[in-house]
């Protein structure tokens, strides 16, 4: 009877050990899928930000020697160290986590890259003869180059001045306007504030430029010598 009781006791035991290692098992699958839930969550937030996906890919290349095999100095590695799931993990074990975290990263990533390029054929990559295709607000407009005068910096904003009185608000660089800009040879970046279109302008004074329709346009002094300069070479 003691015999059967051990035995039984024995097997109860082993019965509640098993039990027990499945639930570790599932709260570290868990523990894993919420953790890659949380990055994917952080790569959709900051997409528009390539310092993150630098510093995540840093992160990732250091979780693994050169010869493949996991590095367990590394930043990600003593991150994944506080979670007692992980550390509770075989070495193959933890080397399967971070994979799938590699994975999910890769494909987040690609994903990035996409985005990215549809951002580059969507803002202001389409120039067809005279005219640029440029995002306001929620649409697309097109716009014909040959009838801007300049474009003024306002904060993050460019607002443009038509040589029909318009005036037009537009969110971009003045850095990325004026590559676009600068292809069609009449455009002058004229200081940090101002691109203006060469083939408006009627002459260069001390104070600014005047355009040919009479409209004057106030500059510092320190950007009249560039701008006389290159107004003189667009003409001659």
């Amino acid at each position: 009877m003691i015999i059967l009781a051990n035995s039984a006791g024995f097997c109860f035991g082993v019965k509640n050990a098993v039990e027990g290692l499945e639930k570790e098992a599932q709260k570290a699958q868990e523990q894993r899928a919420k953790q890659i839930e949380i990055m994917n969550a952080q790569l959709e937030y900051q997409r528009d930000s390539g310092e993150f996906w630098a510093d995540v890919q840093k992160i990732l290349d250091s979780a693994f020697n050169s010869d493949g095999s996991l590095n367990n100095n590394s930043a990600l590695v003593a991150l994944l160290k506080q979670d007692e799931a992980f550390g509770g993990l075989s070495e193959m074990g933890k080397e399967k986590w971070i994979d799938e975290l590699v994975e999910e990263f890769i494909t987040g990533m690609n994903g990035f890259e996409e985005w990215k390029m549809d951002k580059a054929k969507n803002s202001i990559a389409t120039h067809k003869d005279d005219n640029i295709v440029l995002k306001v607000n929620d649409e697309y407009r097109s716009i014909s180059v040959s009838k801007i005068y300049y474009c003024e910096a306002e904060d993050k904003y460019q607002r443009f001045y038509f040589e029909n009185g318009e005036r037009l608000l537009i969110r971009i660089s003045g850095t990325e306007l004026y590559r676009q800009l600068s292809e069609f040879g009449s455009f002058y970046h004229c200081g940090r504030a101002h691109i203006i279109n060469l083939n408006h302008i009627s002459r260069v004074t001390q104070s600014g430029a005047e355009f040919k329709n009479g409209m004057q346009l106030s500059l510092p002094h320190t950007v009249l010598a560039g701008l006389r300069s290159a107004f003189f070479d667009y003409f001659n």
